[in-house]
């Protein structure tokens, strides 16, 4: 269930298929610019949601999943993004706040 979810929601960026242990996810990266990644992706993790469990065991049962490559690959391509964005915002606001308690700071004198 893990490697559907994160096909459907992260499979842009092969988030699954490091999950499941695949070095080939590079692939993913690399032109996950293009949307194809994530078409693709997309219709794996319904697939893989809708595999049963013995053929699912079959196929990737043998394999251990690459859970630290992928909370290091999605700190990577969401975590940090997120925290530049808002750094962008809020350190602007800031500074703009501080400008105008030292005008009061001034006027008030």
């Amino acid at each position: 269930m893990a490697a559907g979810l994160l096909a459907i929601f992260l499979g842009g960026f092969g988030i699954h298929r490091f999950y499941l242990g695949q070095w080939w996810g590079l692939f993913y990266l690399l032109f996950c610019w293009t949307g194809i990644p994530g078409l693709i992706s997309f219709i794996e993790g319904i697939v893989f949601l809708c595999t049963s469990d013995e053929r699912w065991l079959d196929k990737y049962g043998h394999k251990n999943g690459g859970s630290a490559l992928v909370l290091v690959l999605i700190l990577f391509f969401v975590v940090i993004p997120v925290i530049g964005i808002l750094a962008a915002v809020s350190i602007p606001a800031y500074q703009d706040y501080v400008e105008r308690v030292q005008l009061q700071q001034l006027e008030s004198r």
